[in-house]
């Protein structure tokens, strides 16, 4: 979150954060592949350059993506394109696969078929990325439900509504992030059998 946080704080965004960008070096989490990082507008475009830089988003990032369920919602209608914020929610999707892997994986496999490659309908496309971003969610809060409800597992599953959060104003950013609880609180160790 720390490395999120620093490149969302010098003006860029990771642009595909997902579960082979997070690997494992010298017992720490690194976050790898800013091979689609962007650099965020500091000042409003005009509106033909608004327009230039809507298609050229739309073309280099929906259409190529390679994980299209990591889009955030406004991605399908181009209201900002991919920001800081995008990034946010492609976590929150990830840190769902990590909480609840198999049943996250059964509802990606789901919204990977026509819905999220169909992106002719872009509002129908922005509505069903809100719907898998729910149901992942959902996902999360019953496998913790039926498992344990402590650990580090359910403190992410806390921050989980905020990362997947529809509306990219309210959605946390990795600066909100970083201060919630999950971050802050030891996290259970496992003990290994004797």
């Amino acid at each position: 979150m720390e490395c999120l946080a620093y490149t969302h704080n010098n003006g860029y965004s990771h642009g595909c954060v997902s579960r082979e960008c997070v690997v494992e070096h010298e017992n720490q989490l690194k976050l790898d592949g800013f091979g689609m990082a962007r650099q965020q507008q500091s000042e409003p475009l005009t509106h033909d350059e608004a327009m230039m830089n809507r298609v050229k988003y739309f073309s280099d990032t929906i259409l190529h993506v390679p994980h299209p369920e990591l889009l955030p919602p406004e991605a399908f209608t181009h209201e900002k394109g991919y920001e800081t914020a995008g990034d946010m929610c492609a976590l929150g999707v990830t840190l769902a696969h990590w909480i609840a892997p198999e049943a996250c994986q059964k509802i990606t496999d789901e919204y990977k078929g026509d819905t999220l490659q169909n992106t002719g309908k872009l509002e129908k496309s922005k509505n069903d990325i809100i719907e898998y971003g729910n149901k992942l969610k959902a996902a999360c809060r019953k496998t913790l439900t039926r498992e344990m409800r402590s650990g580090h597992r359910f403190l992410i599953a806390e921050l989980l509504p905020k990362l997947l959060e529809a509306d990219p104003e309210q959605r946390f950013t990795a600066k909100k992030a970083l201060d919630h609880r999950c971050f802050s609180e030891k996290w259970d160790t496992p003990v290994a059998p004797k």
